[in-house]
């Protein structure tokens, strides 16, 4: 199973029955970004936008996760802002900081798992600018502000975009919604700092544009992690032993072949991104054997039975950023400061 409709991926009959919808798609997303550019709000610390063109799955939190470690490393005071998407504050339009103890159903998987990995605070709202705003009155010491997505939110005025592009999906069949993945046009890409690439694939082998640099990310893993106790265990420990996929995040699929040759899956169960996962979920798996998650899927388990919590095994990844590109980025934001 996987979130992403098959007509998305290439241009077959349904995709071209549909493209006259996303013509009039693409018209309303050029008005709208002309009306937002309008009234763009700038902020005395500079923007890092992190986002993409199409929809789902194309790695920007795990890139957010390591660019915000990356710049404190370098002694940047780092903020996050994000949506919330899936949370019931973004169902709301409220804005509010996350915390290690927030629940997910509130404020989001991905800004939870944010909050917990990146060291930085957190800060979630439908509305961007509003976002950095709090964000900004709460710690008004930041250097820098990150926004996990947010490349379409042009009211809040950026100094440097990322665009994220996955190695294995590239742009789908290239149509705009709802005849394909995207967004915004292809075309937009072309207005990023750095266009990078992550995972294995080569369906983003063709997203190149001349003037913009391109970096080929690759996210590495030596293990798993125990989500009763953090406790570390490698591949090698785990060979053998019957292990059950289990996750909600953006072609799911992807994770059963990151595993493969490093944990024995027996079965895997995939929900919608974003999804809730309750215990329930977990009855594919019986009742012996490991259940393997997503580190985004993690922290919604907070409420299953510690019974059941106790066989959960928790996939930890990160993401490499060249130190090329960190040392490009670090003299843009030293130029906007």
């Amino acid at each position: 199973m996987t979130d992403i409709p098959a007509f998305w991926r290439k241009r077959g009959a349904l995709a071209w029955l549909l493209f006259p919808l996303s013509l009039l798609f693409a018209a309303g997303v050029s008005l709208r970004r002309y009306l937002l550019r309008a009234q763009a709000v700038r902020f005395a610390v500079p923007v890092v936008v992190v986002g993409n063109v199409s929809v789902g799955g194309n790695g920007k939190t795990p890139v957010v996760i390591a660019l915000a470690s990356a710049l404190r490393e370098r002694g940047f005071r780092v903020g996050i802002v994000s949506g919330g998407y899936g949370g019931a504050v973004y169902r709301t339009a409220a804005v509010c900081e996350v915390s290690c103890d927030s629940k997910a159903d509130a404020v989001g998987d991905e800004p939870l798992l944010l909050a917990r990995q990146s060291g930085a605070p957190v800060v979630i709202g439908r509305d961007r600018v509003a976002a950095v705003e709090y964000l900004l009155t709460r710690y008004p010491g930041l250097d820098v502000v990150i926004s996990d997505d947010g490349l379409q939110h042009y009211r809040l005025a950026r100094s440097v975009e990322w665009g994220v592009v996955a190695a294995d999906f590239g742009l789908g069949n290239g149509f705009m919604l709802p005849a394909g993945p995207l967004r915004e046009s292809r075309r937009r890409l072309k207005k990023v700092q750095a266009l990078l690439v992550t995972g294995e694939g080569t369906a983003a082998d063709s997203v190149q544009f001349r003037k913009v640099p391109r970096y080929r990310l690759q996210a590495h893993s030596e293990g798993v992690y125990r989500l009763v106790d953090g406790s570390w265990m490698s591949w090698q420990t785990l060979h053998g032993h019957p292990c059950f996929l289990l996750t909600a995040i953006a072609r799911g699929e992807r994770v059963r072949e990151a595993l493969y040759g490093k944990l024995a899956v027996v079965d895997a169960h995939y929900l919608p991104d974003h999804a809730e996962i309750p215990a329930e979920a977990a009855r594919f798996a019986g009742g012996e054997g490991w259940i393997v998650v997503t580190g985004k899927d993690a922290v919604k388990l907070d409420h299953w039975p510690q019974a059941l919590r106790e066989r959960v095994l928790v996939v930890h990844y990160e993401m490499a950023l060249p130190a090329l590109l960190l040392d490009v980025l670090e003299k843009q934001l030293r130029n906007s400061a």
